[in-house]
């Protein structure tokens, strides 16, 4: 008798901690994601100059010629790659196990999405671009069978302007 509930905890305690360690793995991976996602929205927001109606000084006589100052960072579309984050063949690495000696490795699919709001201001009857880009980032991945998406956006406005 007492074998058999020595061996049924026993069975709880070893359930009970590959649960845990589960729950932790995820966790980490997930943790991961979102920092791969954060250093997406700070690369795009730290991306300088932006002034898409910057008229630069290109050297030669005047008239200067219209030149915006628009950081790859900041130009509008779809990207299925990071600004800072490598990624190989449309994947990320989210997640490599360093107890498994590389072997383990845990990707997604990541996509950004910089977008042109097409925000005004009339001040006396002028309307100026407020020149205000958003960019949405969504990181997509699977672990054990489950799909996970980690998303963030943001707003920029432009520098400066002349």
């Amino acid at each position: 008798m007492s074998l058999g509930v020595l061996t049924l905890v026993a069975g709880s305690v070893s359930w009970s901690l590959t649960q845990l360690n589960l729950s932790a793995a995820t966790n980490r991976i997930y943790t991961c994601a979102q920092t791969i996602v954060q250093n997406e929205i700070d690369a795009f927001l730290s991306a300088e100059p932006y002034s898409p109606r910057h008229i630069a000084d290109d050297g030669t006589a005047y008239p200067r010629t219209a030149t915006p100052l628009i950081p790859a960072a900041l130009t509008t579309g779809t990207f299925s790659t990071g600004i800072v984050t490598p990624t190989t063949g449309g994947l990320v690495t989210i997640y490599t196990d360093p107890a498994s000696g590389g072997t383990l490795t845990i990707t997604g699919t990541l996509s950004r999405t910089v977008t042109d709001q097409g925000l005004t201001q009339t001040t006396n009857s002028k309307a100026d671009s407020l020149d205000i880009r958003s960019l949405s980032v969504t990181l997509s991945y699977t672990f054990k069978g489950k799909a996970y998406t980690v998303s963030a956006s943001t707003l920029r406005t432009s520098d400066f302007e002349r």
